[in-house]
């Protein structure tokens, strides 16, 4: 293993140790907190902007997080985002916009990330999020709930089947 990566993977397991133990996820009726974490300009941001609408139909607060994997994001893109500039030298993203999202805890995280890299890696280890909702054809290690669909695919069914399972989990009998 290469001393960067070794780095890179200390500093990890580090994060993943202070972050606090979420409280219960109190069901969709109840939570009121929801976080979005996207690829900027990928696949499944079309899935992520339908979930975001969806949510906020429902009467939710939404906060996104987009990661750009380039230097510098084209102009007039309208989510908070990261971009590979604002890192530091592990690859730990390093800026304002993305310190206001990990302060904040969530009810539910949608993570609509596949890729496998270490930025990517740093925002999930410091999530205060009760869920953490996955979605592609290969289950995650990190998800509590995986959707086993790509979101890029047919992305209203995708959405329609998180807000279906989180509906589902924890709610009250009838």
């Amino acid at each position: 293993m290469n001393p960067l990566k070794w780095l890179r993977n200390r500093e990890l397991k580090k994060l993943l140790n202070k972050v606090p133990q979420p409280p219960r996820y109190p069901g969709f009726e109840r939570a009121q907190n929801f976080g979005v974490f996207v690829v900027a300009q990928s696949a499944q941001e079309a899935a992520a902007r339908l979930l975001v609408k969806a949510l906020e139909q429902e009467g939710k607060q939404v906060k996104v997080l987009a990661y750009y994997p380039d230097k510098e994001l084209s102009g007039g893109y309208d989510w908070p985002a990261f971009t590979k500039k604002e890192l530091n030298w592990l690859g730990k993203p390093n800026n304002e916009t993305t310190a206001q999202f990990l302060r904040d805890s969530y009810a539910v995280v949608f993570d609509f990330t596949q890729e496998d890299l270490y930025p990517l890696h740093f925002v999930r280890a410091q999530l205060k999020s009760s869920l953490l909702v996955g979605f592609g054809e290969q289950s995650q290690s990190w998800s509590d709930l995986h959707i086993n669909q790509a979101a890029e695919k047919d992305a209203n069914q995708v959405v329609q089947e998180a807000l279906k399972y989180l509906k589902l989990i924890n709610s009250k009998p009838k």
